[in-house]
């Protein structure tokens, strides 16, 4: 009986020692895991900065980007206000032109008409005086002085609608000219649309 109980208690001890042993190998797993685990863990928190940084270069990218499309299109619209203004001065030198060799022709016209009165009233005068050779004489000379100056003013007159028919021939190509502003001015103001945009 002594030795049955002595060989149970071997038997005991022996499983008791495999079972210290399994547990053992279970901490162990679990202890791998665990640090397993942690490496992931660490693995993540780089990627996490890595991540980061790279959403922070791509934003400075769209930064220089947008701040170089700002500049480009500044340019674009300065020099585009630059063609507008040059532009509208010559528009207005065209208007001008036009305005000044109308007025000079109304000037020109009366003044003619005036003239013609006067002399046809000098001439008037001379005659009702008598037919004396004197008076003769001085209605010949007033005759000439009256035809020169009238001849001077049809000729001032010729030249002056000769200059109107050619500012007509530039007027009609400056109505290209209204075209193409409208045009510059709609560039402008999209440009300067699109300017605020960027801007936002």
């Amino acid at each position: 009986v002594s030795t049955q109980s002595t060989g149970n208690i071997l038997v005991e001890e022996d499983e008791e020692e495999e079972e210290e042993e399994e547990e053992e190998e279970m901490d162990c797993e679990n202890n791998f895991i665990d640090i397993d685990d942690e490496m992931d863990d660490i693995t993540t928190i780089k990627e996490e900065p890595e991540e980061e940084e790279e959403e922070s270069k791509e934003r400075n990218d769209q930064i220089q980007q947008m701040q170089v499309d700002l500049a480009d299109l500044g340019d674009e619209i300065s020099m585009k206000q630059k063609l507008l203004d040059e532009l509208e001065r010559s528009q207005k030198k065209i208007h001008a032109l036009k305005m000044q060799y109308e007025e000079k022709l109304n000037a020109i016209q009366n003044a003619m008409r005036q003239t013609c009165d006067e002399r046809d009233q000098v001439m008037q005068n001379l005659k009702d005086k008598g037919d004396s050779n004197k008076n003769k004489e001085e209605i010949k000379s007033k005759g000439d002085q009256y035809t020169k100056k009238i001849k001077d003013m049809e000729k001032e007159m010729k030249r002056l609608r000769t200059a109107k028919l050619e500012h007509e021939k530039r007027e009609k190509k400056s109505k290209e000219h209204e075209k193409q502003l409208k045009d510059v001015r709609t560039e402008i103001t999209n440009m300067k649309r699109n300017k605020v945009k960027l801007m936002r």
